[in-house]
């Protein structure tokens, strides 16, 4: 169980096993399992830059430098990647 403080938004986005998820950029289906989930302010771009970080995980570390007080978080072929403090964003629900 997880709390988020201070946000009004959390999205997540992810390809599935049936992958069925299209890329824009190379036209083409998703095959590697991924999920992403970010935590901002705004609803529209939280879904967005969810959506978006499937396609380019390596956007994680810049939309995290421009908007420092979200959280980012995805998960690409086993790696991790996650903004700065985004430990921060969550307290434990005891």
């Amino acid at each position: 169980c997880l709390r988020v403080r201070g946000f009004t938004a959390i999205a997540s986005s992810g390809t599935y096993l049936r992958k069925e998820i299209f890329n824009p950029h190379s036209h083409s289906l998703i095959n590697i399992l991924k999920s992403s989930v970010v935590v901002g302010a705004d609803p529209a771009l939280t879904d967005g830059f969810a959506t978006a970080l499937i396609v380019k995980p390596e956007l994680a570390k810049k939309l995290s430098e421009k908007f420092s007080s979200w959280g980012f978080w995805v998960s690409s072929r086993g790696k991790i990647i996650k903004s700065p403090s985004w430990d921060n964003y969550f307290s434990s629900c005891k």
